[in-house]
């Protein structure tokens, strides 16, 4: 099971500590919400997450991709592959 952890902030709090809470998101990798008093809410994340999250949905978005992935995931499930040292 996975747990998703967020911090949330208003927006004040998070202008007044802007850096601090800009190193926390980069530094710790966990996305933070920052609400507004109209209660309209924003999600700040590092640039490695944002990329990694853009890359996942470009290998979503392709049906043919999604079939090869879960097909080598169904090869590894069951003893297949090799392995390689990077």
């Amino acid at each position: 099971m996975y747990l998703f952890v967020m911090k949330s902030v208003n927006y004040t709090e998070f202008r007044k500590n802007l850096a601090s809470y800009l190193d926390e998101v980069e530094n710790d990798r966990v996305p933070m919400i920052i609400t507004r008093s109209n209660g309209r809410r924003s999600v700040v994340i590092s640039y490695d997450d944002y990329m990694e999250n853009e890359a996942t949905i470009h290998l979503m978005s392709s049906q043919e991709n999604i079939r090869v992935i879960e097909e080598a995931i169904s090869e590894l499930e069951s003893g297949g592959g090799i392995e390689v040292e990077i």
